[in-house]
């Protein structure tokens, strides 16, 4: 498990913990995030549209991958299992980049980067 931290556009902060679960007759990621507003506070609870991506850089690059999900809100705090709608069939022998978008806000600003614990990691930034 990993938590990260994401700078996001004004109106949006995401903070997330991702678990993976990969086999060979199961293959997704499990994602926890906290969604606050600009000023901290949690998101009202409801149904929100969220689109997941990852690419292949953290900059820039291809969208390796993308899924669209309804995500149920409660208290700013949810949870997706990534990879059940668009199978993730990528080898994650390198480091991946999430990316989220809420609703019709842009992307956001900064990439999570994704590899599986015990994969060589690049040095980078």
């Amino acid at each position: 498990m990993r938590h990260t931290r994401v700078y996001v556009t004004p109106s949006i902060h995401v903070t997330g913990l991702l678990s993976i679960k990969h086999t060979d007759t199961l293959n997704h990621k499990s994602y926890q995030s906290l969604l606050t507003d600009r000023n901290g506070q949690a998101r009202r609870d409801g149904i929100y549209r969220i689109t997941f991506r990852l690419h292949d850089s953290f900059e820039g690059g291809m969208t390796v991958w993308s899924e669209l999900h309804s995500v149920d809100v409660r208290l700013g705090i949810f949870t997706v299992d990534l990879g059940l709608q668009t199978r993730l069939e990528l080898p994650f022998d390198r480091e991946y980049f999430l990316s989220i978008q809420w609703e019709d806000e842009p992307e956001l600003s900064k990439r999570i980067s994704l590899y599986l614990a015990g994969n060589e990691v690049p040095n980078s930034r």
